[in-house]
């Protein structure tokens, strides 16, 4: 378990020590410079974590980040699971279980996952991605999940919980005898494509509000414009704090995907011109 430089290497241990598990612990000191990590540092923590579990024969490795808030997965076959993968089983773990039948998830979420979870008889709520709405809208569902590794349990605790996470995580694998490897079958694995594409502060307003004239009879506005198609969508998203647009492609195939998000960003580049 990569403890992250965080605070929660202070208590969570003694917790964890009461399920009677070995654990075998990274990073397991504060140090507030090395707490936060860059997508580089962040990425070689989740292969080294990868490594390990498969050198050391482990069940499965957590990354907790920091501020206890996050919890992201590798499984004994040395799978660093996707978000949508970590979020597909976990909630799907949990409506098995009888605890949880809706969930909020933000518009980001893929094609893939909202079929997976729709299909196990759970409700879904659509929310856009500011974690704080994500934390409003997730108590009137029994559950909330950002699709970065923040998963809200509401009628626990209102907030993100990545210590909770573990907790039912461990809850889960104690009551069906089962490990991630075995959890995460017929889960869906592939997160939606994503190209940041920078565009000026002035043009923001017009290109969204091409956008929205173009596609007013099939598109959804919780957040940015998101148009539906049967299999799949594209979403429009400006950043808030740069001058830069988000596109979101997922679809049910990766040809479809790629070919959709190119088109999207062809149609906005020649907005710009």
């Amino acid at each position: 378990m990569d403890y992250s430089y965080g605070t929660p290497v202070q208590f969570f241990p003694a917790i964890a020590g009461e399920f009677g598990l070995e654990i075998i612990s990274l990073h397991a000191y504060t140090d507030g410079r090395r707490a936060v990590r860059t997508a580089s540092e962040f990425r070689d923590a989740k292969r080294k974590l990868s490594s390990m579990v498969k050198s050391l024969g482990t069940s499965f490795g957590v990354i907790l980040d920091a501020s206890g808030e996050k919890i992201f997965l590798v499984d004994r076959s040395g799978e660093i699971l996707s978000d949508t993968r970590a979020t597909a089983l976990i909630i799907g773990s949990r409506h098995r279980s009888g605890v949880l039948n809706s969930v909020t998830l933000p518009i980001t979420a893929s094609i893939e996952l909202e079929r997976y979870v729709k299909n196990q008889g759970v409700d879904v709520h659509w929310c856009s991605t500011l974690p704080r709405n994500i934390i409003h809208e997730a108590t009137n569902t029994d559950a909330g999940a950002d699709i970065l590794g923040g998963f809200i349990f509401s009628r626990a605790v209102p907030f993100y919980d990545g210590m909770l996470s573990i907790g039912f995580l461990l809850e889960t694998l104690a009551k069906t005898g089962e490990d991630l490897v075995a959890l995460k079958q017929e889960t869906p694995a592939r997160d939606p494509s994503h190209l940041e594409l920078p565009c000026p502060w002035e043009s923001k307003g017009t290109i969204m509000r091409r956008m929205s004239e173009l596609y007013r009879d099939t598109a959804e506005f919780v957040e940015g414009v998101k148009e539906r198609e049967e299999d799949g969508y594209t979403l429009v998203l400006p950043d808030r704090d740069r001058p830069v647009l988000h596109i979101y492609s997922s679809y049910t195939t990766d040809e479809r995907e790629r070919d959709r998000l190119a088109d999207a960003e062809k149609k906005i580049r020649s907005w710009m011109e």
